[in-house]
Order: structure tokens, then sequence, then C-alpha cells
């Protein structure tokens, strides 16, 4: 019996990539048999496109951030029996055989739970968007050689999850808003089943650019000190307790130093409050901060 695949995109004030997203998936070789879609209380038109739509099964909330769109979205999709639920935002979008080649690699090894893309930069697609050091050279140079890839995905890129494992790891946090929640979602679910990547199934997603600035080897945020700024310094903290032991005081501490290269001493000290607030709430496992978003 053929498997029942959701397609499920996240979006928020993106229209124009939103509908080039569902556009490739209305047209994949292998279709998905319903595309969900949740709307994070888009204010660019979005919900008013929507509503226009015909094929799409839309849920329309307050912004609740990525993970509150995916936890919304994943938990609805599984709600409504579907095998497989194929995630992804709404700035990327899959190849025309995506589906199909993934849907060939679970028929192929049936003990993996979550089968992810190869995520190419969707401006330059001889480069990957995601690092992944099993396929790549020194040079950055892709091995298309390799067909799989194990304990490896880059979550909520084209990443399928079959519905066994989400009944075993729940839901993505949706208290972690955004940066960090698919990291969380990927070490819940690794500990729960298998998870593979097939090279034979393309995304496509902009370069991971949040992780593009290094000073004194190590990344740093390179982007202003508002509430995104919180959610980052707050996610790591939690993140490095909960699932790798570390408490992130050295690379709090670099930041620091990065700050204070780059900004006059006034804006330097506007940033110590947040940053320490942020490290210590993540910390302390708070999640509960009320965001201005």
């Amino acid at each position: 019996m053929e498997k029942r695949v959701a397609a499920l995109i996240v979006t928020y004030n993106r229209l124009n990539l939103l509908k080039e997203t569902i556009e490739a998936l209305k047209n994949q070789s292998r279709k998905p048999e319903t595309i969900i879609v949740v709307n994070n209380g888009s204010t660019d038109g979005t919900g008013e496109w929507l509503a226009l739509q015909d094929g799409l099964t839309v849920f329309n909330q307050q912004n609740l951030g990525g993970a509150g769109g995916f936890n919304r979205g994943i938990k609805e999709a599984y709600d409504a029996d579907y095998d497989w639920i194929w995630v992804m935002d709404d700035d990327g979008y899959p190849a025309v055989t995506c589906l199909e080649n993934l849907l060939n690699a679970a028929e192929k090894r049936m003990e993996v739970d979550v089968w992810g893309c190869i995520v190419l930069d969707r401006d330059d697609p001889s480069n990957l968007a995601f690092e992944c050091g099993q396929i790549t050279s020194g040079s950055g140079k892709i091995d298309w050689s390799v067909e799989y890839i194990d304990n490896w995905a880059p979550f909520f890129n084209g990443v399928m999850f079959s519905r066994d494992i989400i009944k075993k790891t729940g839901y993505p946090n949706p208290a972690l808003f955004i940066w960090g929640d698919e990291v969380d979602y990927f070490e819940r679910t690794r500990h729960q089943g298998i998870i593979a990547t097939t090279t034979k199934a393309v995304f496509y997603h902009p370069k991971d650019r949040l992780y593009s600035t290094m000073h004194r080897n190590q990344y740093v945020y390179d982007g202003p000190a508002n509430w995104k700024a919180y959610c980052f310094f707050r996610n790591r903290a939690y993140l490095g307790r909960k699932h790798y032991n570390r408490t992130e005081t050295g690379s709090l501490l670099n930041q620091f130093y990065y700050n204070y290269s780059k900004l006059s001493f006034r804006e330097f000290l506007k940033t110590v409050p947040l940053l320490l607030r942020a490290h210590w709430d993540g910390f302390n496992y708070n999640l509960k901060k009320k965001l201005p978003y």
C-alpha cells in the first residue's frame, strides 16, 4: 500500500518565496497527498492569498516562530494519520524528484525513521547550504558518489519524518521560537530512532548565514542586540546544557570579545545585560520570557 505523505510549510511574511515552494511541491514527480501551510501571522498579504488557493490545508495562527509553526503543523499532520510528514521552511524548495527519491530510499532502507535531503545553496547550487563533512572534500567539492549519510540530516529543510518516530519523540518545542529548535528536535529524535540522508534527494535553500562570521576561530553572532539575539544566546545555552553537557561560557566570552572589537564602548555596554540575561535564562532552562515580536 502506497504511503501517504503530507508536505508541511511554515511561513511568515515571505509570500513570493512561499509561492515558489508551493509550486515546487505541486510539480513533484511523486506528489504529496496534501500540502499543509502554517501561516505564522503574516502581515504581507500571505493570509489573503492563501484563502484564494485550492488544494491547500491552511492553518492561520499568531506568530509563534518557526518552532511554534512546526509544532502546530507536525501535530496536525500526525493527527490526520499521514505516514510521512515532509517538512520545510518557506525559503526553500525541493527539486522535482525530491519526494520520489526520499520515498525510494525509505523503501530500500525500511529501518530508517527520518530521511533528509542534500541541501544546496539556492543562489549557487554548486555549494552546500549546510555543511556536511561526510560528502565534501577540503576544497568544499561535493562527492556525489556517496549515496547515504547516516545520523545526519538538516532538520526542517526538506526532512521527512515517519509517523512512528513522531509518536516516540513528540513535537518540536515551541518555546524555543527561532534558532535552535531544529537542533533540539534532531537530538531528541536521534535517541528514538534512525536518521539518514540520501544524496539522491535534492533541496534548495539559502546558504546558512547565521554561522558565517568567525572571531578567534569560533563562530559569533553578527546581528543587532535585539530580541532575536536574546533567542540566539538563550537557546544556545539551553541546548549546550541539555544535549552536550556544555555551559557555553567560552562562546559567550568570545562574543563579548567580538562585540568589544566591533562596537563603540557605549554600544558594547548596551549589549552586555541582554547577552548575560539570555545566557542565564537558557542555562537554567527558562524559556518563558515573552518576546516582543
